[in-house]
Parts: C-alpha cells; sequence; structure tokens
C-alpha cells in the first residue's frame, strides 16, 4: 500500500512471474525432447526474463519496505512456495542431471532434429490450395504470393530465414546455469519479502514508513491535484477568503467524514500521534484494504495541510526558512522544521564522520527520517557546504554527489533498519559491486545506529 509506485506495476510483474513459471515448467518438463537450436532459444529467453525480473524485484524489496500494512504478504507466500517448487523440486534434480551427463559424456550435445526448411515461396502455394476451397480470392492470393516472392529473391543474398545460427555446448550450459542462479535469486527474494512481511515493526519505523506514505502521496500528480482541489474548494465555501485560524480547525474536524468506516477510531485516536497511529493500523485484523489505506493517507495529508495553516496563524514569525533550503521537507505531519535546530543536530552527527563516505549514512538517517525531499545527490552535497550550513567543515569530511552515488542500489534503495547482511552479499555479488567490502555494510549499520541516536538526543 505505499504511494510510491513510479513506473513499476505490481500487475505487470506478478503476470511476468506467471509466465517466467509457466515457460520454465515447457522447459523442465520437455527436456529430453529438445533439439539443440530450440533447447538455445528456450534458455535464453528464460535468461532474458529472469533478469528482468530479479530487476523488478530490487524495485519489490524497496515497495514493500515502506509498506506499512504489508499488502504483499499473501503474494509473498504464493510465489515463495511456486519459486520453492520449481528450483528444489525440479530444476535443482535436472541441473544435477545434467551435470552428471555432462562429467560421462563430455557434452551437452543434442542430436540434430529434422525441421521444415521450405521457404515462404515454397510454402504459401500449398496453403493456397486449401485457402481456394469455397472461395473466391485466388486472384488476390496469387498477387500477394508473387509479391512476396520477388521480396524473398531481394533478400535472399544476405537473409536467410530458414538459417538459425549455432553455439556451442558450452555456452548453453553457462546459460542454463546462469538461468538456475537468476531463479535461486528470485526464490530468495521471495524468502527475504515474506520474513519481511512477518517481522514486528517499532512505532519509530512504523511512523517513518507512515509519513513516508503521506509524503509520497503529496509527490503524485493524483495527489496534487486533490490537494489543489481540496484547497480551492475551502476558499470557495468561504466566498473566495482565506480561512481563519478557526476555520481551518472546523476543516480539520470535518474530514472525519472523508476517512473509510473502519479507519475512523483510528484516525481521531491517533491523529496527533504518527507512530502510535501506525502502529494502530499495523494492529487492524482485518487489514485495510488498499483503498481504504489510501483514503486514510489523503485524509491524514488533507489534516498536515490544514495543521500548517494553523501553525502560520498562530507563528507567522516561523514559517519562512531562515537559512538555505533546496533538498528538506518544509514541513513534517504537519508541523514546520526548525532549520536552525536541525543545523544544530546535523553537526552533532557530523562528529561521527571520520571519513567522507560516512555521510552516506548522515544522509541514510537524514532520508530515514523523511527529511529528505530532493533526493538528488550533488544537491544534498552542495547545500551541506553553502555558506548557510558548514562551509568550514574540515578537508576530509568533504564530500561531493559521487560520494553518495558510490552507493546506489541496495544500501540507498533500502531504509537503514531493515538492511540485512544476506541481502547485502546476494546484491553485491549479483552487481559485481567490488568497492563494496564485506563489512561495509555493519560499519554503515553501526554508524547510523549511532547518528539516528543523536538524532533523538
Amino acid at each position: 500500500m505505499s504511494a510510491i509506485t513510479n513506473d513499476f506495476n505490481y500487475e505487470a510483474f506478478d503476470r511476468q512471474m506467471e509466465t517466467l513459471l509457466q515457460m520454465s515448467m515447457v522447459l523442465i518438463t520437455g527436456w529430453d525432447d529438445y533439439a539443440a537450436q530450440e533447447l538455445t532459444f528456450d534458455i535464453r529467453s528464460l535468461c532474458v526474463k529472469g533478469s528482468r525480473l530479479c530487476s523488478l524485484a530490487d524495485q519489490d524489496l524497496a515497495l514493500q519496505q515502506a509498506d506499512l500494512t504489508h499488502a504483499r504478504r499473501q503474494r509473498n507466500q504464493y510465489f515463495y512456495a511456486r519459486m520453492n517448487e520449481l528450483v528444489v523440486e525440479h530444476l535443482s534434480p535436472l541441473l544435477s542431471q545434467v551435470v552428471d551427463d555432462i562429467r560421462h559424456q563430455k557434452t551437452l550435445d543434442r542430436p540434430s532434429a529434422a525441421s521444415y526448411k521450405q521457404e515462404m515461396s515454397e510454402l504459401l502455394p500449398r496453403l493456397g490450395k486449401w485457402m481456394e476451397q469455397g472461395s473466391d480470392e485466388k486472384g488476390r492470393f496469387d498477387q500477394m504470393l508473387a509479391d512476396y516472392t520477388k521480396v524473398e529473391r531481394a533478400l535472399a543474398k544476405t537473409v536467410k530465414p530458414t538459417h538459425y545460427p549455432g553455439v556451442t555446448w558450452k555456452e548453453r550450459f553457462m546459460n542454463l546455469f546462469r538461468y538456475y542462479a537468476l531463479m535461486c535469486c528470485l526464490l530468495y527474494h521471495f524468502q527475504q519479502v515474506m520474513e519481511l512481511t512477518g517481522l514486528e515493526v517499532t512505532p519509530d519505523e512504523a511512523g517513518s514508513m507512515f509519513t513516508r506514505s503521506v509524503q509520497a502521496y503529496l509527490e503524485t500528480e493524483a495527489g496534487q491535484k486533490e490537494m489543489e482541489r481540496f484547497a480551492a474548494t475551502l476558499r470557495f465555501r468561504n466566498h473566495g477568503e482565506p480561512l481563519d485560524k478557526e476555520q481551518l480547525e472546523d476543516a480539520q474536524q470535518n474530514l472525519i467524514d472523508v476517512v473509510p468506516d473502519a479507519l475512523q477510531t483510528c484516525f481521531m485516536a491517533h491523529i496527533y500521534d504518527i507512530n502510535a497511529l501506525a502502529v494502530d493500523i499495523l494492529e487492524m485484523d482485518p487489514r485495510p484494504t488498499e483503498e481504504e489505506f489510501q483514503a486514510f493517507v489523503a485524509a491524514v495529508a488533507k489534516w498536515q495541510w490544514l495543521s500548517e495553516r494553523i501553525f502560520a496563524c498562530q507563528h507567522p514569525e516561523r514559517i519562512v526558512a531562515p537559512i538555505y533550503n533546496k533538498v528538506f521537507h518544509t514541513s513534517i505531519q504537519g508541523k514546520p522544521v526548525d532549520f536552525m535546530q536541525l543545523r544544530s543536530v546535523i553537526k552533532a552527527m557530523m562528529k561521527l564522520i571520520d571519513k567522507k563516505n560516512d555521510w552516506f549514512c548522515l544522509y541514510s538517517v537524514l532520508k530515514f527520517r523523511n527529511l529528505i525531499k530532493d533526493a538528488v545527490a550533488t544537491h544534498f552535497a552542495e547545500q551541506m557546504m553553502h555558506t548557510d550550513w558548514f562551509p568550514d567543515m574540515p578537508d576530509y569530511q568533504r564530500f561531493s554527489g559521487e560520494t553518495l552515488s558510490e552507493y546506489n542500489g541496495y544500501l540507498n534503495d533500502t531504509r537503514f533498519p531493515a538492511w540485512n547482511e544476506a541481502a547485502f552479499e546476494s546484491y553485491r555479488a549479483r552487481y559485481g559491486k567490488k568497492k563494496w567490502s564485506p563489512d561495509l555494510w555493519r560499519k554503515f549499520q553501526r554508524r547510523c545506529e549511532q547518528m539516528n541516536e543523536l538524532f533523538h538526543a
């Protein structure tokens, strides 16, 4: 139920997973009947599809880590069971058999199979007799055949439609082994997300996840249009005049009317405490539906929008950020960010920066706290060294956007409390991240925890 979808589509992801499973069973059940050429094509096709799905699985993991209600729990269990059956019961025995065959026969070659090598100009006349039955289209068919024959003759010198390049059995085996590795990666992915959606979430993490859902809703085109419509409606009903503090508070109370029935008690009891609100949602049985959750997120977004304007009426002197800001949200959970206090907190966290790559830990903590609005690494680096922030930081701490970009992928896509050694190692091996040492995640996680404690202090 995360509002962060970008171009990732679960309907397409699930459909492609089903297709992969079906294609895999065709390969396995028909293994003994394959000729060399078709075996090569099917294995390569499965490699392409498996590779694409592994890339999508990384996006799936990031989305599920931000999903407060674990809406994918049942689908995770379903695909884990299917992939476990495929890999453990079918693919592993098949690969073992193939390896044994290679040990004894020193090859994975298959005998050549008879194939129909006639060109289209030879096939079409045979079809023509069938198409003529009960039809007056013979003239048009003859013309089509004549036209196609001319094209075929023109291309014959360079194109052989019925001739396919072959590959060695060693290449075929490596493709098969790669396909097996990709299936194991997908199996591990579904084991990982299945465990993730079964884990307990701390109140702090739950509140952070829900806040991110609200922020993500406000970043979508649909969310922005709805907020514009909401603001215009309030002003229209007030005869075109801005609302005062009392009117804004009345508008907040009226929001209960747009909250789904199943979530109204949660809204009224915890709207002033996002952590408690998020925990209450986690403990609901049954969990809210996708539609109910999105409507609830929209209502909370409107409440916080009104809270900002109520605060502006009460404290007009604190609305404008007193220092340069390009990358941070100006408000969190309906309350304006105190940028002077934020700068002091970051300065305290900087005492833990021994090397410039420690900035990635500081950045990860700020992202976990939902402060980062502009996620462009270069902009964050520029702001930290701006004259309003920390222009006099020592040379060993000075960094650039490239410093943060080195950790794009698993570490950047995953909120630091959910970093996992096995997942880190899997990602590092899969994408050849040679600069990521095996103990990098331990160092970063420890540093993030230390900085996060200073954020609370």
